[in-house]
């Protein structure tokens, strides 16, 4: 299954390393910069998805 021309699963690991990336540096620019590496192709919705989606999962984490 893909999403804007991205493997779902590739997706994920993606969205897994961008977390790993602010993490680290705190910096939501570093994660933009890794994606963008990644996949210098993709769509800036697609990074805007990815990123909404981790930030919910995140405030999720955070408000349990």
């Amino acid at each position: 299954m893909k999403f804007n021309n991205i493997d779902i699963n590739e997706l994920i690991k993606m969205g897994e390393r961008m977390v790993a990336a602010h993490e680290e540096t705190d910096s939501l620019w570093s994660a933009i910069h890794l994606y963008q590496e990644e996949y210098p192709d993709a769509d800036t919705e697609t990074l805007a998805l990815l990123w909404m989606g981790i930030n919910s999962k995140e405030q999720q984490c955070i408000n349990n």
